[in-house]
C-alpha cells in the first residue's frame, strides 16, 4: 500500500513513501532480526516480528492500527532468524538461533505451537512454506524438505544432489508455482523435483542472497539477487527476464540482503 517497513533496534518502522510520515510498533524488547509480510483479503496488511534474546517473542500486528494480533514465546532461545506464513496464512513457521537451529510451526491467531524440531547442527540460513503442508529449509551443503503427514508431524527428507552436481551451501529456498528453486553460495539456482535436485542455472556471479516469488494474478515468477549486486528477473518456467545492477544506485557495499517487488506501484524495494 505504498509504504516501507523495516527493523532499526528494538523497532519497527512504518514509513508511508509518498507522505513522508513514519508510525512505530514498539512492543519488542530486544533487537528485531526478522520481518515477514502478507497482505489479508479483507484489505489488511499484517506482520510478523521477531527478535533476539534469551527468549524471544515473535509478534504479529496490524499495520496500519499497530494493534498487536499475537504473540508467541516460550520456545525458540537465543533469537529468531526468519519467519514465513503459509501459503493459507493460517500458520507461522520460525527458524531459531540455538546451536540446532530448531523450527515450530504455529497457529498464530490461536497463539498454538502445533510442532517443533531441530533441523542440524550446521548452519541454517533460510526456512519457507512451499505449500501448505510442505516446509524447505536449507543451509550449509543441504536443502530438507518438511512434509506433514496424517498425524500432523512434519517428516524430514533430506535433498538429494545426486552424483551430477557437488553438494553446496544453499542461501534460499522458494516454490515457483509447482517447482522448488534454491539459491546457491556459487549463484546456481538448483530446481528440485520432490526431494531431488534435477537442474542447474547459472543465475549469478555472488552468493544467492535473496529471492522473491511473484505470485498475484497472471503475474508469476521469480526475483533473484546476490552479493555482486545483480538482480534477475525470471518467469514461471525460471527464463530469464529483466536484469538489473544495483550498483548504479550508489550503495556503498553492493551485497543484496532482501529483494520485494511491489506489483501495484511497479516498484523493486532492494535492501542492502
Amino acid at each position: 500500500k505504498g509504504s516501507l517497513i523495516y527493523a532499526a533496534g528494538s523497532t519497527c518502522i512504518v514509513s508511508n513513501l509518498q507522505s513522508g510520515m513514519q508510525s512505530f510498533f514498539n512492543l519488542h524488547t530486544d533487537m528485531v532480526t526478522c520481518l515477514k509480510v502478507f497482505f489479508a483479503e479483507q484489505g489488511d496488511t499484517i506482520v510478523a516480528s521477531g527478535e533476539c534474546g534469551v527468549c524471544p517473542a515473535i509478534h504479529i500486528w496490524d499495520c496500519e492500527s499497530k494493534e498487536l494480533l499475537s504473540t508467541l514465546k516460550g520456545f525458540h532461545r537465543l533469537g529468531i532468524a526468519q519467519l514465513d506464513f503459509s501459503p493459507d496464512r493460517k500458520l507461522l513457521c520460525s527458524l531459531g538461533m540455538d546451536m540446532y537451529n530448531c523450527i515450530a510451526v504455529y497457529s498464530w491467531k490461536d497463539r498454538e505451537r502445533l510442532w517443533a524440531s531441530r533441523t542440524t547442527a550446521d548452519k541454517v540460513y533460510d526456512i519457507r512454506f512451499l505449500e501448505n503442508n510442505l516446509i524447505g529449509s536449507c543451509g550449509k551443503n543441504h536443502v530438507l524438505f518438511w512434509r506433514k503427514d496424517l498425524t500432523n508431524v512434519f517428516k524430514r527428507f533430506r535433498g538429494l544432489f545426486g552424483t551430477a552436481v557437488k553438494e553446496e551451501t544453499l542461501l534460499t529456498v522458494a516454490a515457483v508455482g509447482n517447482t522448488i528453486v534454491t539459491g546457491s553460495e556459487t549463484g546456481m539456482l538448483h530446481v528440485w523435483e520432490g526431494r531431488n535436485w534435477i537442474s542447474s542455472i547459472r543465475g549469478h556471479s555472488g552468493r544467492v542472497n535473496a529471492m522473491f516469488v511473484v505470485d498475484q494474478g497472471e503475474e508469476k515468477g521469480l526475483i533473484s539477487a546476490c552479493t555482486a549486486g545483480k538482480i534477475q528477473v525470471w518467469n514461471s518456467k525460471l527464463e530469464i527476464g529483466a536484469t538489473f545492477n544495483a550498483n548504479s544506485l550508489g550503495a556503498i557495499e553492493p551485497t543484496i540482503c532482501s529483494i520485494t517487488w511491489d506489483l501495484t506501484t511497479s516498484k523493486i524495494l532492494v535492501g542492502f
